[in-house]
């Protein structure tokens, strides 16, 4: 996985603590990971995701965190070696039916 979205020199880590979901301003991350597996082909670890509310707008909204699993998938070759290329994440959230949200989403990788 990349280590740092926002620095793609920083090269890939292999179980970081943390993953930053929104490069840009760091609104979204996944945060105390801890890696009960990692292969080849999948990663999976259960931690916090921690997201902004960007209420009333993002700089004075709260950053609020939930328990969290996480799935690292799709791994491609990059000009490092082979990197993840997927994230999915599934979150409490007492607001959502049954009690919880997740996403998917794709994401950076070292460059080449």
């Amino acid at each position: 996985v990349l280590n740092e979205c926002n620095v793609p020199t920083a090269g890939p880590a292999v179980t970081p603590v943390a993953i930053v979901l929104a490069c840009g301003d760091a609104n979204a991350s996944l945060v105390d990971l801890t890696w009960s597996s990692w292969t080849s082909s999948s990663a999976t670890a259960t931690g916090k995701y921690t997201r902004n509310t960007c209420v009333p707008n993002c700089a004075l909204g709260t950053f609020v965190t939930s328990q969290a699993v996480i799935r690292l998938a799709y791994p491609i070759e990059t000009g490092v070696g082979p990197e993840f290329a997927s994230v999915s994440y599934l979150y409490a959230d007492a607001s959502a039916p049954g009690g919880s949200s997740g996403a998917t989403v794709v994401i950076p990788t070292s460059p080449g």
